[in-house]
């Protein structure tokens, strides 16, 4: 495996089983072979998402009141597991010390080995015994009748009981996460995280229009950030910003209010929320949206030819590609899943047409004000890395080879042709105005580099990816939603892939 920073503290997401922790360290034999290093990435990532099914572990959980007052409150949220962890909802008990609380439990969606990814607990508690600390008995058969399920149709729970960051993070509610504090090197990136939500949270200026009050994904950010955290303030603001995006911006067409781009449909955001909270209306809308692309932008669609003049660009791909791909995987649904070999197969044709790896667009007909010469071709680097957002998730789910020497294609040719010493250019090929650089896009587009270290054992990856990162943390402006999403959408994948 590269090695990202020898001084880095390594984080190996945790298996709390019986109290026990297990990590799987990295080789350091310089002898290792690209093959060793490939294994070792595909042993983290098993390591990382399966369990043992049959071990019994308690988990901790947290009980905290939301939004009840007084009396008896009810305690409603989703509790993931990372793959293979838990078989069944049945597999499980609450204690309060030694005695078994009464609950409803019920899978709210499965892996793709029938293993559960998360389960909906409901009980009751009196607002006087909170917080209160209970135990998750995983693999114990329960003793008491269940509870019926109460509808989920409130916007925020009167209470929760969750589990920690370190158990949150190691799930993959939210894809590859590393708790707060765990690598010593990222403490000013997560310091501006948690100074950027103090100083953009709140409702203010809540619209009809994602562009103005949560563009690439205030939800997607803040649920990162809580299931990175624990702190159950930044989980009520992202459920709040969850419901009004849902509820106030997208339309019964799957798109948002009056736009047909979809850059605009965070499909990632709707699954965290649903699998933390269970609300069916957000399952519902994120079908809504995923129809919409498939049937907006066909399998044609996702091939450029090299001397194609309509207007194309990888982040519309990009989220053309996520959205079927996150909701195919969260419902295990063939519709969305049969519909995503040919559209990858396209996009890495349209990849082939040009020399160097990169993905490129006719510039001239994506922005004639931004590239004024007509027959102008070249790339995006903030968009190319919105396009591995929708790659490398296709990956995760299929294990197909070929993302990872795309991505690690593409990622040579941004850096080999547009960085700039601290920053990408805003569009390669274009001489002019859009040759400048915005270091505030340099996390965009980190991920993609930490995911080629990690995949490929090159060790290039690795110090780009780290040049990157430190220039866009030094650089980082944080002064609006837009920005502040732009910086911490997928940053947090590539500290996980930079901390193995």
């Amino acid at each position: 495996m590269p090695s990202f920073r020898t001084t880095a503290v390594l984080f190996w997401p945790l298996l709390v089983i019986a109290g026990c922790s297990a990590e799987k360290p990295g080789s350091d034999d310089p002898n290792d072979t690209e093959a060793d290093a490939d294994a070792d990435a595909d042993s983290d990532m098993d390591a990382d998402a399966d369990a043992d099914s049959d071990v019994d572990l308690d988990l901790p959980l947290r009980a905290q009141i939301v939004a009840g007052a007084g009396g008896t409150l009810l305690v409603s949220n989703g509790i993931p597991f990372a793959q293979g962890q838990l078989p069944s909802s049945d597999d499980i008990a609450l204690l309060d010390g030694d005695t078994e609380i009464s609950i409803h439990a019920s899978a709210l969606a499965t892996w793709a080995d029938g293993s559960v990814r998360s389960v909906l607990v409901q009980f009751e508690r009196d607002a006087a015994n909170f917080p209160v600390d209970l135990t998750l008995a995983v693999g114990q058969t329960r003793g008491t009748d269940d509870r019926s399920l109460v509808p989920v149709d409130w916007t925020l729970p009167e209470a929760v009981a969750f589990p920690d960051e370190v158990w949150l993070s190691a799930s993959g509610v939210s894809g590859p996460q590393v708790p707060m504090g765990e690598v010593a090197w990222a403490a000013a990136w997560e310091t501006q995280q948690r100074d950027g939500f103090d100083e953009l949270v709140g409702d203010g200026d809540w619209g009809d229009d994602c562009r103005y009050d949560g563009y690439y994904s205030t939800t997607h950010s803040w649920y990162q950030l809580f299931v990175r955290s624990g702190d159950l303030e930044v989980f009520e603001w992202a459920r709040r910003e969850a419901v009004h995006y849902r509820d106030d911006q997208i339309e019964p067409t799957g798109q948002m209010n009056g736009r047909s781009e979809p850059r605009y449909l965070y499909q990632k955001a709707l699954e965290t929320d649903y699998l933390l909270t269970g609300d069916p209306t957000t399952l519902e809308v994120g079908g809504l949206m995923a129809d919409y692309v498939l049937d907006a932008y066909e399998v044609d669609y996702f091939l450029f030819e090299s001397d194609d003049e309509h207007f194309w660009t990888e982040r519309r791909v990009g989220f053309a590609l996520l959205n079927p791909v996150i909701y195919g995987r969260l419902t295990n649904d063939s519709t969305y899943l049969d519909a995503l070999e040919s559209r990858v197969d396209n996009l890495l044709a349209t990849q082939d047409q040009w020399p160097d790896g990169g993905f490129i667009h006719n510039l001239y007909a994506h922005d004639p004000a931004e590239c004024t010469t007509p027959g102008t071709y070249g790339g995006s680097p903030f968009m190319t890395g919105l396009l591995f957002e929708g790659l490398i998730a296709y990956y995760e789910l299929t294990g197909d080879e070929r993302i990872v020497d795309s991505v690690a294609e593409a990622a040579d040719w941004l850096y080999d042709e547009g960085w700039t010493g601290d920053s990408f250019q805003y569009q390669i090929g274009c001489e002019g105005d859009t040759a400048w650089g915005a270091t505030d896009l340099n996390l965009l587009v980190a991920h993609g580099f930490a995911f080629a270290a990690y995949h490929t054992g090159e060790q290039r990856h690795a110090d780009r990816a780290l040049e990157i990162w430190d220039a866009g943390v030094d650089g980082a402006f944080l002064g609006s939603r837009k920005h502040y999403n732009q910086n911490y959408r997928s940053s947090p994948s590539a500290l996980w892939y930079m901390s193995r």
